[in-house]
C-alpha cells in the first residue's frame, strides 16, 4: 500500500502521512477511551460511558432510534459509541477472531475519516445507516436469508460505506474531471473510493486496526468481495440494476433461500445495503418533529 494516505478536505485533496496520523490516533485515541472505555480484568471487555449516553443507545435495535440525540450526547462519536455496541452484539469480533481493543481502534479511525462539515455524509449519517442495517438484518424476514459472514460484511459496509466523503457527487467529479473520476473511470467513483479508502487504512500495518489480521486468505477475500459490492450497491444509479436482479429472487419465507448459490444471497445483503442508505428519509419523513442527520429542520 501507498506510504501517503490521499483524502478530502475542503473538496481538495490533501495528503496525511501514515505517520501523522499514527501520531494523532496515539493522542486523540487514549484520551477518547479513557473517558469511554474500561478495560475488565474477567473475560471480555466492559464499556464505561455516561448515563446520557447509555440512555441514548438503549433503545438501538428498534425503528424509532433516535440518533440526533445520540450525535449530541457523545459530542459528535455517534458512530464509535453505536459501533461498539452494535458490534459488540453481533460479535463481530468473535467472528474476525480480532481483538476487541482492535475493533475499537478501527472504528474510531474510520470516523475520524468522515468529515463533519458535510451536511449530510458525515459520521453521524454512517452511524444511521449502520443502525438501519442492524435493525433489518435482525428481523425474521431477513436474518433466516443471510449468512453470519454476510451479515458482518453488511455492518462493516453500513460503517465505511461513506469514508471521505467530500460533500459533491459523482457527477460533479465526474463533469469536473477529478483525479478520483479518472481514476475510476467514471464508474461509482465515490463508492469505489470509499471502500478503497477503507482497506488501504484497515491494512497499513502502522495503523495498527488490521481487524482482518486472523482471518485465513479464503476468509479475507470472502469478506472483502462482499464489503465491496455492497458499499458498490449504495451508487444510486445502480438502483434499479439492483432492484430488476432482486425480483428475479424467490424470498417466500420458507422457502429454501439458504440452498440457493452465495452469489443470491450477496446480492440480498448488497440490496438491503443500498436500501438503508436511502431509507433513513422514509425514516425521518414519518415524525415531522425530527430531522434527518446534517439536514437542517
Amino acid at each position: 500500500w501507498t506510504g501517503n494516505l490521499v483524502r478530502f478536505q475542503r473538496n481538495e485533496h490533501s495528503i496525511l502521512s501514515y505517520k501523522e496520523l499514527n501520531f494523532l490516533l496515539g493522542i486523540l485515541f487514549p484520551i477518547f477511551t479513557a473517558e469511554s472505555l474500561l478495560i475488565s480484568g474477567s473475560h471480555g471487555e466492559r464499556r464505561r460511558v455516561s448515563a446520557d449516553v447509555k440512555n441514548a443507545l438503549e433503545n438501538d435495535s428498534e425503528w424509532t432510534f433516535d440518533i440526533l440525540q445520540l450525535e449530541k450526547v457523545t459530542e459528535n462519536h455517534a458512530l464509535t459509541q453505536l459501533g461498539i455496541k452494535i458490534f459488540e452484539r453481533w460479535k463481530v469480533a468473535d467472528s474476525l477472531s480480532c481483538n476487541e481493543d482492535i475493533l475499537h481502534r478501527w472504528l474510531f479511525t474510520v470516523e475520524a475519516h468522515y468529515h463533519a462539515g458535510n451536511a449530510y455524509h458525515n459520521a453521524t449519517h454512517a452511524a444511521d445507516v449502520l443502525q438501519a442495517t442492524s435493525y433489518f438484518l435482525d428481523s425474521p424476514t431477513v436474518a433466516g436469508h443471510i449468512t453470519e459472514n454476510h451479515a458482518i460484511a453488511a455492518l462493516l459496509a453500513a460503517t465505511v460505506h461513506d469514508l471521505d466523503h467530500p460533500g459533491r457527487g459523482n457527477a460533479f467529479l465526474i463533469n469536473t474531471r477529478q483525479s478520483l473520476a479518472v481514476l475510476y473511470n467514471d464508474h461509482s467513483v465515490l463508492e469505489n473510493h470509499h471502500v478503497a479508502l477503507a482497506f488501504q487504512l484497515t491494512l497499513q500495518q502502522s495503523n495498527n486496526v488490521n481487524i482482518f489480521g486472523n482471518l485465513s486468505r479464503e476468509e479475507f477475500t470472502a469478506i472483502r468481495h462482499a464489503m465491496v459490492e455492497m458499499v458498490l450497491a449504495t451508487d444510486i444509479s445502480r438502483h434499479f440494476e439492483y432492484l430488476v436482479k432482486f425480483n428475479k429472487v424467490d424470498l417466500n419465507v420458507g422457502s429454501p433461500y439458504f440452498r440457493k448459490p452465495l452469489i443470491e444471497q450477496l446480492l440480498l445483503a448488497s440490496v438491503i445495503a443500498c436500501w438503508q442508505d436511502i431509507l433513513e428519509l422514509i425514516r425521518y419523513a414519518s415524525d415531522e418533529r425530527r430531522r434527518c442527520p446534517g439536514r437542517s429542520s
